[in-house]
């Protein structure tokens, strides 16, 4: 890896038992390198986080605990800069930005590291990017930044997608988790965009089941699962045909609560709340199907879905509207995936395709070690850049 540690920088704040692709990556190289995982305590958009304030909804607190065997030092900026927004107006940007390059700074002189590699998911920071103390440098897009719904117009877009494109050409390496948002960026940056899908950590996965069985699906397993929150994702038309039409099949819901969703409080639908990875993947394992309702645009064409990995590891069969990341993991588990348009889904449930009982392969699903490995092989001539 040519480097004595790797700095992540960017993502929510660190979980025990979360799963989000920043992590999983830290998570990967901490257990053979020192990783420092820089991140805010509260990832919301700050209107959201003044809502939350107001309303007395801070959250249920969460544990901070590493993983035993990993080397991990969480950073991040002090409770009055977490605060200041990072994409505009440029000085609090400025302000965040220096803060942060001192913290990193300071951890890695008190463990006397000098050959850092950065692994960079904040867009916001192409000065960090650039930044000569790196050995090498990564910007990895696992989102399309500049396409959030909660960007209030084009001027706001338009500045997440400039600072987006300077961090691309800062960087060594550019990955993708989709090739159409590989495309959007190396058409707008000019520079090469790798596909890079997210993955799985099977050894977390295998840890918790161990050995014992996953989902094993039957005709008398009517249980569907949907895992996430309630966003412009998902196709709520759609969730509610399905919980009205399939009244013999039972819903359960993790994450997102009745309260945002009235109309889906019925007595085949069961919502467990937000719940550990680890708790998770042993309610999915249960279930015998996993869905996928969401829309189509620009926002779900660029995602590369963890949670179909995550269905596939518990043992489900997947029912997904078509997008380039689920089509293509229909088509290389046809037995297992199956990607309908919204006005099919009836035919899948009614019918008997997601009865099999053939599981997937934990081995045949791509690995987060081997993405983390992926993203720190820097390029022969980054060692060039840096200096």
């Amino acid at each position: 890896m040519n480097v004595d540690s790797v700095v992540v920088l960017g993502g929510p704040a660190w979980e025990t038992t979360a799963n989000q692709t920043s992590m999983q990556t830290a998570r990967a190289l901490s257990s053979s390198v020192p990783v420092l995982y820089v991140s805010r305590s509260d990832p919301r958009p700050i209107r959201a986080r003044i809502a939350a304030v107001l309303s007395r909804s801070r959250g249920s607190r969460k544990s901070r605990v590493v993983p035993e065997g990993h080397d991990l030092i969480l950073v991040g900026p002090p409770p009055w800069a977490d605060w200041l927004p990072l994409v505009r107006p440029a000085f609090t940007r400025a302000v965040v930005r220096r803060v942060l390059m001192r913290r990193i700074e300071l951890q890695l002189r008190r463990r006397g590291l000098s050959k850092p590699g950065l692994v960079a998911y904040w867009w916001m920071f192409p000065e960090i990017v650039a930044s000569p103390r790196w050995t090498w440098r990564v910007f990895d897009v696992i989102d399309r930044h500049w396409g959030y719904v909660w960007l209030r117009d084009d001027r706001e877009r338009n500045a997440n997608l400039s600072l987006a494109i300077q961090s691309a050409r800062a960087a060594d390496n550019v990955f993708a988790v989709t090739q159409g948002l590989a495309s959007e960026l190396s058409s707008e940056s000019g520079v090469p965009v790798e596909v890079l899908p997210n993955a799985v950590d099977v050894e977390r996965v295998k840890a918790i089941f161990n050995n014992t069985s996953r989902a094993v699906r039957s005709l008398n397993g009517r249980t569907a699962v949907y895992v996430g929150g309630w966003n412009e994702r998902v196709d709520m038309g759609l969730f509610e045909r399905i919980v009205v039409e399939q009244s013999d099949w039972n819903f359960v819901i993790i994450g997102g609560g009745t309260e945002a969703v009235p109309a889906l409080a019925r007595d085949n639908v069961s919502f467990l709340g937000d719940l550990d990875y680890d708790s998770a993947m042993r309610v999915m394992s249960s279930a015998s199907v996993g869905m996928l309702p969401f829309r189509d645009n620009d926002y779900t064409r660029a995602s590369s879905f963890l949670k179909v990995f995550d269905y596939l590891a518990a043992g489900l069969a997947v029912i997904a509207t078509p997008f380039e990341a689920t089509q293509q993991l229909a088509d290389e588990h046809p037995e297992v995936v199956t990607a309908l348009p919204a006005d099919r889904w009836s035919e899948y449930f009614r019918g008997e395709n997601w009865a099999s009982d053939v599981l997937v392969d934990l081995n045949e699903l791509p690995s987060t070690v081997e993405r983390a490995a992926r993203l720190s092989m820097a390029r022969p001539d980054s060692s060039e850049n840096a200096a």
